[in-house]
C-alpha cells in the first residue's frame, strides 16, 4: 500500500515536469499548474460511548507537505480537476479510555498520540458560466484515500498504574461531492468550495492485539477558501488557503477478544487548517 502511494506521488511529479515542458494535454486542459504546499492543522479526535458521552478526546497540531496538479485557475467554463498527495505528522494530547494490552482491562489514559498520515485525493467537475458578477459556479465529484498510523503511547492511568501503548492503522476510501464559486482574471484567482464526504470502505487494524475492526460509515463535510491575492507583489505565485476536513464513523461491530468483545467507538474527526502553496 505505502509503496503504491509513493509511486503515485513520484508519477505526479513526473507528469508535472512533462506538462511544464509543453504537452498537448495543455490544449485539452488549459491553465494546468503543478504546486508544492505546506500545511498546519488543528486536529481533534472525539470518541463517544453508547449514551453519546465523550469518552476520549485528542487534540493538537498536525503539519503536512503536499503536491497538487490542477487547472482550477481556469478563467472560463469547462472541465476542471485537481489531484493531491499529502503527508502529515502530528503529536496530539490524549485524554480518555484505552485497553491495556497486558491485562485486557479498560483504563483511564492520559498520554500522547503520534500520527503518521498519507492522503491522496482526486476531484473532477464542471465550471459553468458567470453566476454572481465575475464568479463562476463549480460542481465537482471525486474521492480520497487515507492511510494513517495512530500510536497511543504508554502512560499512567487514573490510579497511577502504568499501561501499555497500542498502534492502530486506519485505511479509509471516501467519496466526495461539492459545489463552489470561483473567480479568475488578471493573475488573480479565488475559490470557495463546500461539500459532503462518505467513507464507503473503512478498516482499523490494532497491531498488538492482531485485531481488525470496521468502523461504521457516516456522512461528514469539508470546506475550502483559497486565494492568491494576498501575495500579489510576488506575481500571484503563492496561494493561501483555509480549510476544514471532517470525518464521522459509527460504532464498529463487536469483535471477540480476551474472553470478551471489543469495538471502535463512534468517532468524530475535525481538522481546521491553513495551507501555503507555490
Amino acid at each position: 500500500m505505502l509503496r503504491n502511494i509513493f509511486i503515485f506521488i513520484l508519477s505526479l511529479i513526473s507528469a508535472s515536469s512533462v506538462i511544464a515542458a509543453g504537452n498537448p494535454i495543455t490544449t485539452i486542459f488549459p491553465h494546468i499548474e503543478f504546486g508544492i504546499n505546506a500545511k498546519a492543522d488543528s486536529f481533534f479526535w472525539i470518541e463517544k460511548d453508547q449514551t453519546g458521552r465523550t469518552e476520549t478526546l485528542e487534540y493538537g497540531p498536525r503539519l503536512g507537505l503536499g503536491l497538487t496538479l490542477n487547472n482550477t485557475k481556469r478563467p472560463w467554463p469547462g472541465i476542471i480537476f485537481e489531484g493531491r498527495g499529502n503527508y502529515y505528522l502530528g503529536a496530539t494530547r490524549y485524554e480518555g479510555l484505552s485497553i491495556d494490552q497486558n491485562t485486557n482491562a479498560e483504563v483511564d489514559a492520559n498520554t500522547w498520540t503520534n500520527y503518521s498520515w498519507i492522503n491522496l485525493q482526486g476531484m473532477i467537475g464542471q465550471r459553468t458560466g458567470k453566476l454572481l458578477g465575475d464568479a463562476m459556479l463549480d460542481f465537482m465529484v471525486g474521492g480520497n484515500i487515507d492511510y494513517w498510523s495512530r500510536e497511543l503511547k504508554a502512560g499512567t492511568d487514573g490510579a497511577g498504574q502504568q499501561f501499555s501503548g497500542v498502534t492502530q492503522t486506519f485505511r479509509i476510501f471516501t467519496a466526495r461531492a461539492g459545489v463552489g464559486l470561483a473567480g479568475a482574471g488578471k493573475g488573480q484567482h479565488w475559490r470557495l468550495q463546500a461539500g459532503v464526504k462518505f467513507p464507503f470502505h473503512t478498516t482499523l487494524r490494532v497491531s498488538q492485539a492482531n485485531l481488525t475492526l470496521r468502523p461504521g460509515k457516516d456522512i461528514s463535510y469539508y470546506g475550502l477558501l483559497e486565494s492568491n491575492s494576498l501575495f500579489y507583489a510576488l506575481g500571484y505565485k503563492f496561494h493561501f488557503s483555509a480549510y476544514y476536513e471532517g470525518y464521522r464513523f459509527k460504532r464498529s461491530p463487536n469483535v471477540a477478544y480476551g474472553g470478551g468483545v471489543v469495538n471502535q467507538a463512534e468517532s468524530i474527526m475535525h481538522v481546521f487548517g491553513v495551507e501555503l502553496q507555490y
